[in-house]
């Protein structure tokens, strides 16, 4: 079973989208295939939290979601 939710944001965070997803184990977990430019699963990654969110701007966006370019 899977269940989630999609945050789409706006103003300094334009752009960014982060999708949940909710599975009922690890099995299915697995399974998922991120959609097309994805550029990183952050699930463990608190700076993603909504709280670590509100503090962005748009510059700081830009440097974290830089760790996350492809080498």
């Amino acid at each position: 079973m899977f269940g989630g939710s999609v945050d789409v944001f706006v103003g300094s965070l334009t752009g960014l989208v982060l999708a949940e997803i909710e599975c009922a184990d690890e099995a299915a977990f697995a399974a998922v295939i991120p959609p097309q430019g994805t550029i990183a699963a952050v699930t463990q990654d608190d700076r993603f939290s909504g709280g670590s969110l509100a503090t962005l701007d748009r510059r700081a966006l830009v440097v974290l979601l830089g760790e996350f370019a492809a080498p």
